[in-house]
C-alpha cells in the first residue's frame, strides 16, 4: 500500500478539488490510500466522500502574514508524528514552500507540488519568491495543469504536464437527462439558456457574465442565465441582478454534484475568467457538445473543438453579444461530441495510470 497525502486549502468542489477525487474514485485503493490535509477548520463539500472512500481528514492554520510561523510549527509538529506517508502531493502551491522542507526532513520520499493556476495568490510577492526556491529545492517531482500554468508557477521548465482529466462518460450528450434536468429548474425546454460553473469569486469574472446576459436579455427575451457554484461574491451578485431587472431570468444553483446534467441543460456556456491555469469545465461543456465562449486569456490548451470561440477581455459588451446570440442559431449534433476529451488524453481511466506511476516512484 503506497500511503499518499494530499494537500489543499480546502476539498470544496473547485477544480483542483474535483480532479482530485475524480482520481480517488478510480485509483486502485487497494495498492493507493489517499489522506488530505486541509487549511481551515470547516466541513467541506467533498469531505464526506472522502471518509466513505476510506481517507482522513487532517485540519491545519490557513496561510496568512500573521500565521506563517504558527503554519510552519502546526506543520513540524503534524509531520513528527504522522511522517509514514510515502508521497505528499501539494495542490496548495503557494505555501509548499513550508510544506516541503519539512516533509523532506521527516523522510517522505515523492515530494510533489502541483500548479493549477498561472496567477499567484499570496499576501506577500517577495516572500513566495524566496518559498519558490525552498519549494523547488526540496521537492522531487514539479507537476502543472498546462505549459502556461507550470512556467509561470515554477519559472522552470522542468516540470511535467499532467492534463486534467474527466470522467467522460458521465458528459456524453442526453436529451432526456437535459429535458428533466430543465423540468427541476422550471426552465422551458425551448428557452435559450447561456451558463457558467465557477466559484462565484472575483477571477471568474461574473459581473461582466451577467452584464453579457442583460444584452443578450433583450435580443432573446425567452433566455436564462444558469450559474454554477458558489462563493463570498453570491449576495453582491443577486445585487447586481436586480439592479438589472433580470428577476428570475438567472438562477443560482450554488455549489451542486450534477454538473454534467446541468451542463446538458445549457445552449451556450460562457467563461470570461481574468485569469485560470487550465478550466476544466471548459473541457466538460466541450464534452456535451456546448458552444462555449471563453476570454482570450484562457490557454489554448483547453480548446479541443472547433466549439469554442475566444473573445478579447478588453473589447465592448456588443461582441461578447454579437458572438453569442449568432451560435445561438446554429444547430449541432451535440452527442457527435462524445468522444472529445478522451481523444484529447483528458479522460481519468488513462490519467489513472499515469499517476499510478508517478505514485510508485
Amino acid at each position: 500500500m503506497i500511503k499518499v497525502l494530499q494537500v489543499f486549502a480546502r476539498t470544496g468542489r473547485g477544480g483542483a478539488e474535483t480532479l482530485v477525487m475524480t482520481h480517488y474514485r478510480h485509483i486502485d485503493r487497494s495498492k493507493f490510500h489517499f489522506d488530505f490535509v486541509n487549511h481551515t477548520e470547516q466541513r467541506c463539500e467533498y469531505d464526506e466522500e472522502i471518509e466513505k472512500l476510506g481517507g482522513k481528514i487532517f485540519h491545519l492554520p490557513s496561510a496568512s502574514p500573521l500565521r506563517t510561523y504558527e503554519l510552519i510549527r502546526a506543520w513540524d509538529s503534524f509531520l513528527s508524528v504522522h511522517n509514514d506517508y510515502d508521497v505528499i502531493h501539494v495542490h496548495y502551491f503557494t505555501i509548499a514552500g513550508i510544506i516541503l522542507p519539512i516533509a523532506q526532513k521527516y523522510g517522505i520520499k515523492v515530494r510533489i507540488v502541483h500548479a493549477h493556476a498561472t496567477h499567484i495568490r499570496f499576501f506577500n510577492n517577495l516572500i513566495f519568491s524566496a518559498l519558490r526556491k525552498r519549494m523547488i529545492k526540496s521537492s522531487t517531482l514539479l507537476i502543472a495543469c498546462g505549459r502556461d500554468a507550470g512556467r509561470s508557477i515554477f519559472k522552470t521548465d522542468d516540470f511535467i504536464v499532467f492534463n486534467n482529466a474527466i470522467e467522460s462518460t458521465r458528459y456524453y450528450f442526453n436529451e432526456d437527462v437535459r429535458v428533466a434536468k430543465r423540468l427541476e429548474l422550471g426552465i422551458s425546454k425551448d428557452s435559450f439558456v447561456m451558463g457558467h460553473v465557477g466559484s462565484l469569486t472575483p477571477v471568474k469574472n461574473h459581473n461582466f457574465i451577467i452584464k453579457i446576459f442583460a444584452e443578450v436579455h433583450k435580443i432573446i427575451s425567452d433566455s436564462k442565465l444558469l450559474l454554477v457554484g458558489d462563493g463570498p461574491l453570491k449576495k453582491e451578485l443577486l445585487k447586481i441582478v436586480d439592479n438589472y431587472g433580470l428577476g428570475d431570468a438567472v438562477i443560482f444553483t450554488g455549489s451542486r454534484s450534477d454538473v454534467p446534467d446541468l451542463l446538458m441543460a445549457m445552449d451556450m456556456f460562457i467563461f470570461p475568467s481574468f485569469h485560470e491555469g487550465l478550466p476544466i469545465s471548459v473541457v466538460e461543456a466541450q464534452n456535451t457538445g456546448l458552444h462555449c465562449v471563453i476570454s482570450d486569456i484562457i490557454t489554448d490548451e483547453v480548446v479541443i473543438s472547433d466549439l469554442v470561440k475566444k473573445i478579447k477581455l478588453g473589447d465592448d459588451v456588443k461582441i461578447w453579444v454579437d458572438c453569442i446570440v449568432s451560435n445561438s442559431k446554429r444547430r449541432i449534433n451535440r452527442l457527435s461530441y462524445k468522444h472529445i476529451s478522451a481523444d484529447n488524453k483528458y479522460d481519468v481511466f488513462e490519467n489513472v495510470k499515469i499517476l499510478e506511476t508517478i505514485y510508485s516512484r
